[in-house]
């Protein structure tokens, strides 16, 4: 998948739903807002998010007011608000029918299963890290905690991880729902990584709900700068990232004059020596409780691979 987005003209799929037929305007029979609107709020929402979290990243890990954590929890929730309110959008598309169930997904699943299907099998992937995180947020007491990995390379990849408990006697660790084992130890997100993963499934989103609804239809292109901020932000993003995320999908981003250019899935190529970090600095929170700390932090099991 390539989602192209030209700063001088904008977004397709927001140019698409700008151009809907109002003779059959089925949003309104929904007494919906406009699919279009939907959309830019939406957008509006993570571009304000990710404005928050990749500001927050120089802050100090010590995070005493919690204003890092906070910025990282608003992403990932306004990252799956965002999937949500593209299901309203396929409502808002799709004819009105008797019974207008509030649940969407339901409404979709009996009303249009087909354009739901697509969109579904075409992003669910990417989406479901997401929608975990997201849950374990809102319904779990998962924190945020933070690291700086000297890689095989000596740069510093600074990143973080959601932690819980892992193990007896309150052992603290990398949620191992959210985050893989990568040869017999716990892992953690980059920056670099999260960020253009995270590209990578908004891209995702928007290519497969345009391409089921406007596929082979020559609309006019009205201006538009939705969501044109939040890939630029990503474009400056580069292969700072962990041992484990060699192997994981990511996106690869481009700004060449006036086309933002996405393109997902991707991978970093990796090298023989990814693996030889030269350094880890977890930084663990006390508990104010027991006055006490005890965790299991992430590539532990890496230490030392570049002595070899």
């Amino acid at each position: 998948m390539e989602l192209t987005i030209k700063t001088n003209s904008g977004l397709k799929l927001y140019s698409n739903l700008l151009n809907l037929d109002n003779d059959n305007p089925h949003y309104l029979n929904h007494k919906m807002k406009h699919p279009a609107d939907i959309l830019h709020s939406a957008a509006e929402k993570i571009t304000r998010a990710l404005t928050k979290f990749t500001t927050s990243i120089p802050l100090h890990e010590l995070d005493t007011d919690s204003e890092k954590e906070k910025s990282i929890f608003d992403y990932v929730l306004a990252l799956d608000h965002f999937y949500d309110q593209l299901l309203l959008i396929i409502k808002a598309l799709s004819k009105a029918s008797e019974k207008n169930n509030k649940d969407v997904t339901i409404w979709l699943k009996e009303n249009n299963p087909e354009a739901y299907g697509k969109f579904k099998d075409a992003t669910t992937k990417p989406h479901n890290i997401i929608r975990k995180i997201a849950n374990k947020i809102k319904h779990d007491t998962v924190e945020v905690s933070y690291l700086t990995v000297g890689d095989h390379k000596g740069r510093e990849i600074k990143g973080f991880y959601f932690s819980t408990i892992v193990g007896p006697d309150e052992l603290c660790g990398p949620d191992p729902e959210i985050h893989l084992e990568y040869k017999g130890g716990a892992t953690a997100f980059s920056y670099d990584y999260f960020q253009r993963y995270t590209a990578g499934y908004v891209a995702t989103c928007l290519y497969h709900l345009n391409k089921i609804f406007f596929s082979g239809k020559n609309q006019k292109q009205i201006e538009n700068k939705v969501l044109c901020d939040y890939f630029s932000k990503k474009s400056t993003s580069g292969k700072l990232i962990l041992p484990n995320e060699y192997q994981l999908d990511l996106a690869f981003i481009s700004l060449e004059q006036n086309t933002i250019k996405i393109k997902y899935p991707a991978k970093e190529e990796k090298d023989v020596n990814s693996d030889k970090i030269t350094s880890i600095s977890p930084l663990f929170k006390i508990n104010k409780r027991t006055r006490s700390s005890r965790n299991q932090y992430p590539y532990f099991q890496l230490q030392n691979q570049h002595t070899k």
